[in-house]
């Protein structure tokens, strides 16, 4: 996991809004390969592993990695509907979204950030691990209810939203185009603008 998007983790227990304590064991080119990560509120406690964290109910973050199998038009499309026509900030993927992570990763200068609730165990009312409009677009096809509900929050205003046509927009997220393939949105929740990523002091 990047250093940037490590300082913007939130924990995902139904509690008051609480940063995640990252206690940094293995850095290597700004990237967090080792980790433990805790909550001061709940007591919630995960690791992060091979740059991979994964939460005590199974939902688990992860980056780029491997390079997936994308045709070249269908990832211009992506790209475009996720309106990726400036370098920087963060998109989040989810499902089959996650194959084109390595590809738009490279080709658009952004980081990119995979998550998997597929494993998780629904013990908790939760939401997605991260502070108010840490992303500035989402592609998403994996929809338990509390991501679908807190999707919006975590894309920063006006930024895109894109989802498999037989699924609906979430509240907050206004409908800009749709096809027999997809539906694109532009978030209306979250708090502030575009997010800047930045250096965190003393990485490497």
């Amino acid at each position: 996991m990047r250093l940037e998007l490590a300082e913007r983790l939130r924990c995902p227990g139904a509690h008051t809004p609480t940063p995640l304590i990252v206690v940094a064991q293995e850095t290597r080119a700004r990237v967090l390969h080792r980790a433990i990560v805790g909550c001061a509120v709940c007591g919630l406690e995960a690791r992060i592993a091979a740059g991979a964290l994964t939460f005590p109910t199974g939902l688990r973050l992860t980056g780029a990695g491997a390079e997936g199998a994308a045709d070249a038009a269908t990832l211009d499309r992506l790209a475009a509907l996720l309106h990726l026509d400036a370098p920087g900030g963060a998109i989040l993927l989810t499902g089959g979204y996650a194959r084109y992570a390595a590809a738009l990763e490279a080709a658009h200068d952004v980081h990119v950030v995979v998550l998997d609730p597929s494993r998780d165990d629904g013990r908790e009312a939760r939401s997605i691990p991260f502070t108010d409009a840490s992303f500035r677009a989402a592609a998403v096809d994996a929809w338990p209810a509390w991501l679908l509900d807190d999707l919006t929050r975590v894309v920063t205003p006006g930024g895109r939203i894109v989802a498999p046509a037989g699924t609906e927009p979430p509240v907050g997220a206004r409908l800009l185009a749709r096809d027999d393939q997809e539906w694109v949105a532009a978030s209306e929740g979250g708090s502030g603008g575009m997010v800047e990523l930045k250096r965190l002091k003393g990485g490497r």
